[in-house]
């Protein structure tokens, strides 16, 4: 009896009892099932047969080849059943199975990545608010635990999920970028705005509310080093003609007691 629902399948012809697509699923049933509709969203060899077979009125039969443990022993179980089956020459699969963080798919040539890139750059504002207005509708949407490891075992499939070398070329990258001055403007802007100011306060008091996160705040404000003489001139600055909020007296009260902490431990 089966304990797992990673499984290779395989799709049957039943014109001739043949084995015509084989796959693998982390879902059980459910991504053999799916091949019925997206058969009219793709052009491929698999797609065609199946909707030469919709097209007589025929379905195709699902067949479980093998079920396994890991995602690793998938791997190696659907490459070694493509392997199997390639001789007969019915499989319409077009690659040779497993979808290791080496195997990430199709690689775009340097003209497609630059029409990617313009594309994204030059949309329109009404194509801006429309994306927008769709993630605003989703926020607050509750991500089942189906859905997740649906997502996890995408990105690991793209080869998505980043290794200590990758986040190190991205840290390499970014280090030294400078914005320009118009692009500092609209970020000011941008975070002045009072649904901004009063999300960062919300995430702010979340951060603090625990004693590990108050250390983990102490440990990056040490490991940040002394501040400049730059950026404490460009910070007197900014506070120049800004009136001081008024303190509640239980706030007072925490900075005394926070004084006499630090006086006790100098004196220490």
């Amino acid at each position: 009896m089966k304990t797992t629902n990673f499984l290779v399948y395989g799709l049957i012809d039943p014109r001739d009892r043949s084995i015509r697509y084989v796959g693998r699923s982390s879902y059980g049933m459910l991504r053999p099932k799916s091949h019925k509709t997206r058969a009219f969203k793709e052009s491929n060899a698999k797609a065609q047969w199946l909707r030469e077979l919709f097209a007589l009125n025929l379905d195709y039969e699902i067949v479980a080849l093998q079920y396994v443990e890991t995602l690793e022993q998938l791997d190696d179980a659907e490459i070694a059943w493509i392997a199997l089956g390639r001789p007969s020459g019915m499989l319409t699969n077009i690659s040779d199975g497993g979808v290791r963080v080496e195997n990430k798919g199709i690689k775009r040539s340097a003209a497609t990545c630059a029409k990617m890139c313009a594309y994204s750059r030059n949309r329109t504002m009404e194509h801006r608010e429309k994306l927008r207005a769709s993630a605003a509708s989703r926020k607050g949407t509750k991500i089942s635990s189906v859905s997740k490891q649906r997502m996890r075992d995408s990105a690991l499939r793209r080869g998505s999920c980043l290794t200590p070398e990758g986040l190190k070329k991205i840290v390499e990258s970014c280090t030294g970028r400078k914005h320009t001055e118009e692009s500092k403007r609209k970020i000011a802007e941008a975070s002045r705005k009072p649904e901004r100011l009063e999300a960062a306060r919300s995430r702010m008091r979340v951060m603090s509310s625990s004693p590990e996160a108050r250390e983990r705040l102490r440990i990056l404000a040490r490991n940040r080093g002394p501040v400049s003489e730059e950026t404490r001139s460009k910070m007197r600055l900014a506070k120049l003609g800004k009136k001081r909020a008024k303190h509640s007296a239980e706030t007072i009260e925490k900075m005394r007691i926070a004084a006499r902490r630090r006086a006790h431990k100098e004196n220490l």
